[in-house]
């Protein structure tokens, strides 16, 4: 990692992963994702690189915030944004670490992260059934959104929470997941997952579709709910967000005609502007090859979209968060979410597994 040395953790010197090649961010959600990749493959070295530099930025609550320059420095300062999901993505990484080496080492971190955690699950009622969840931060750094509860956090807590008890035990952790999922499954409508709850408004999310609300519940959640609901006969709809056109122009060679999925869709009409999203688009793979084997988006099995993703790699070896298009957030330079989802997508290794 060509990223600067962070001194002073408690477990000895560190460094970040850039987010994307050409930028300074190192985003909370794209360590975690870094670190289980490197310990599914035994990498332990980097993975710890990445844990110890990450040991330092703890803050005194165990959670962290939401991005950081590559040297540590918080790229959102003075806001505090203790983003839930993206925390509970690094207590997925801090699980998959203890998993991959049967060690123990990093293991009050996170200890202090799911304790925060639990402190942030939040009383509300959906249907009125009081349901826990997981609020989107705990401050309003924007108007309201202490009162947002989105799916995907939820997902990421739980999975989090499950796989952490299985590794450690504790009855706190266990009821923790166990109030994660009935959350989750809250959010169901009978023939989808809704995008998250509106406390300030109490009202649920039905315009916004995102493909993660999709692909990651299941993968999260499994086939089917804890009632039997059909979690993964909602998957045909991922393919309103296809897009057969996607293209990359590098200097040694034009790429066109990739495959794959977009990224949300709001208030129904489809966005202008479509692209092959590279992160998402193979946690739709994964989720088609769990819980829909047989299913294609026009005429493109899951193995088909696979294999159009991986032409999308560079010769750099790294995976463009999305082909060419016009949306700032989604840049073509090489990124560690497109590529540790890649290996994730390539190795059949869900992230969001139970242990």
């Amino acid at each position: 990692m060509n990223t600067p040395v962070i001194t002073g953790g408690p477990y000895g010197n560190g460094k970040l992963i850039r987010s994307f090649r050409d930028m300074d961010s190192a985003f909370l959600y794209d360590q975690a994702l870094a670190v289980i990749a490197f310990s599914l493959a035994g990498d332990r070295a980097n993975a710890e690189l990445i844990i110890n530099a990450m040991a330092k930025l703890q803050g005194p609550s165990g959670a962290w915030m939401f991005s950081y320059l590559a040297d540590g420095e918080d790229a959102n300062a003075p806001l505090d944004m203790r983003i839930a999901g993206s925390n509970a993505w690094f207590g997925i990484a801090l699980n998959a670490y203890q998993k991959a080496f049967t060690s123990t080492k990093y293991l009050s971190m996170s200890i202090r992260l799911h304790d925060y955690m639990i402190n942030e699950l939040t009383p509300i009622s959906i249907n009125g059934k009081v349901q826990y969840g997981f609020r989107f931060a705990p401050t309003d750094y924007v108007a309201g959104r202490s009162r947002i509860f989105a799916l995907e956090h939820q997902l990421d807590a739980y999975a989090s929470f499950h796989q952490f008890y299985a590794l450690n035990g504790g009855a706190k952790y266990t009821t923790a997941a166990t109030k994660m999922r009935n959350m989750s499954e809250a959010l169901w409508n009978g023939t989808r997952f809704l995008a998250g709850f509106d406390g300030n408004t109490n009202t649920l999310n039905n315009n916004e579709r995102y493909l993660d609300n999709y692909s990651w519940s299941v993968l999260a959640l499994g086939n089917r709910g804890s009632r039997n609901q059909n979690f993964a006969g909602a998957l045909p709809a991922m393919c309103d967000y296809f897009h057969v056109l996607g293209k990359l122009d590098y200097p040694s060679r034009k790429v066109r005609g990739i495959v794959g999925f977009y990224d949300s869709i709001y208030n129904n009409p489809a966005p202008v502007s479509q692209f092959v999203w590279s992160e998402g688009s193979l946690g739709a793979v994964m989720a088609m090859r769990q819980g829909a084997s047989t299913m294609t988006c026009q005429g493109n099995t899951a193995d088909d979209i696979l294999k159009s993703m991986n032409y999308m790699v560079d010769k750099l070896h790294g995976m463009p968060y999305a082909t060419q298009n016009t949306n700032p957030d989604f840049t073509s330079s090489g990124s560690v979410a497109g590529t540790a989802w890649l290996y994730y997508a390539n190795r059949g290794r869900n992230p969001y597994a139970h242990y």
